[in-house]
């Protein structure tokens, strides 16, 4: 009830898609869960970039820097000199793993939805099933980006191992979800 007055409150322009949008959700609730899913994506494509923008705020702070050439044997040599140089070079590392999880964790995704998408009377679980594998990745790419940060002791490191190992098994276990998704929904009808 609360939240039917919330809503009513709201101006027109955020209302309208709101309910709208609900209503499509009660009508098709696998297709709902399956938009929820997809936007894991772009919050990902943020935490993908997170470290990079924790470095470059730590090196704008340094007046010496120069970002028009940071690729420069001197700014390599002045970067390697920072008093931040550790959080710098692990903020680095993490971005360029991003960089590589990334693409896989996207394909997965896309081919779940996509063969979800085409297979006929499927029941709730699958899809609520790669939404919580969405969800994990994310929690599962922040607490490696947090352990990585941290990981000048060995129990971080630790934890960013297996935050990782736990990232490779969420998106192993989407693309078997994609491959096998029509053969789930054969067996429900």
């Amino acid at each position: 009830m609360q939240a039917m007055q919330i809503i009513q409150k709201m101006p027109a322009f955020v209302r309208t898609p709101l309910m709208k949008g609900a209503m499509s959700a009660m009508q098709n609730p696998p297709e709902a869960i399956r938009r929820a899913a997809l936007a894991f994506l772009p919050i990902n494509v943020v935490i993908l970039f997170f470290p990079h923008v924790i470095k470059a705020v730590i090196l704008a702070k340094d007046k010496k820097y120069d970002f028009k050439d940071p690729r420069g044997k001197r700014q390599q040599e002045r970067q390697a000199r920072h008093p931040w140089s550790g959080l710098i070079s692990r903020m680095q590392a993490a971005h360029s793993n991003s960089l590589e999880t990334f693409p896989l964790f996207g394909i997965a995704l896309l081919a779940c939805v996509g063969r979800q998408t085409m297979a006929k009377g499927m029941n709730i679980a699958e899809p609520m099933q790669m939404l919580r594998l969405s969800g994990q990745y994310t929690i599962g790419r922040m607490l490696y980006i947090l352990f990585y940060a941290f990981s000048s002791n060995p129990i971080a490191g630790g934890l960013r191992s297996l935050s990782f190992f736990h990232n490779y098994y969420v998106i192993l276990r989407l693309m078997v979800m994609s491959i096998t998704a029509p053969l789930a929904a054969a067996r429900v009808k």
